[in-house]
């Protein structure tokens, strides 16, 4: 069973930003499991992170993800593709935080260099396939089948929301599996 839970993992929303709305195909379906993890984040306390690319020429992060992040949550603006190459997210990385999970846009390239350098620097990388996307269907599952060549842990959002609470017994379990139905 992976060492995963609540203290020690941080999830991080990918430049779902407005400009990429139109431009993505299943850009509402990723905001939408987006927005159901953020209401689980609330609940299990989990951290979150959000990185805006360039918002100057993308926009900011759309409406429906702002309006749902935890009061805790960080913005880091940057132009890398990578997260990992953005000192200001890596300065979010506390200590405990060996888990990190990805969402967002665009798969095939900053959930793949993020996913992927984090992998490499140590953490244990997650991406929630449900909760990705690229413009092009076939950018993404190549991108997938990239990372978990390389050890990148690929999950759903249901399955990742119950791995974290392991136990029906959990104090949010009721209220997760509310939101899941």
């Amino acid at each position: 069973m992976p060492n995963i839970t609540t203290q020690n993992t941080l999830l991080t929303i990918v430049d779902l930003q407005e400009k990429f709305a139109p431009a993505i195909p299943d850009f509402a379906a990723v905001t939408a499991r987006t927005e159901l993890l953020l209401r689980a984040a609330k609940e299990l306390s989990l951290d979150v992170a959000v990185t805006r690319q360039y918002p100057k020429g993308l926009g900011d992060t759309v409406a429906a993800i702002r309006e749902n992040l935890p009061a805790e949550a960080k913005t880091v603006d940057k132009t890398c593709f990578s997260c990992m190459d953005s000192p200001e997210f890596r300065d979010l990385i506390t200590p405990e935080k060996t888990n990190l999970v990805f969402v967002g846009v665009e798969a095939h390239v900053c959930i793949l260099m993020s996913a992927l350098m984090a992998a490499e620097a140590g953490y244990a990388a997650w991406v929630l396939t449900d909760a990705v996307a690229s413009r092009k269907s076939e950018d993404r599952q190549t991108a997938l089948d990239f990372l978990r060549d390389r050890g990148v842990n690929l999950l759903g959002t249901e399955s990742f929301l119950f791995l974290l609470m392991r136990d029906a017994g959990h104090p949010a379990f009721r209220k997760i599996q509310s939101l899941i139905k």
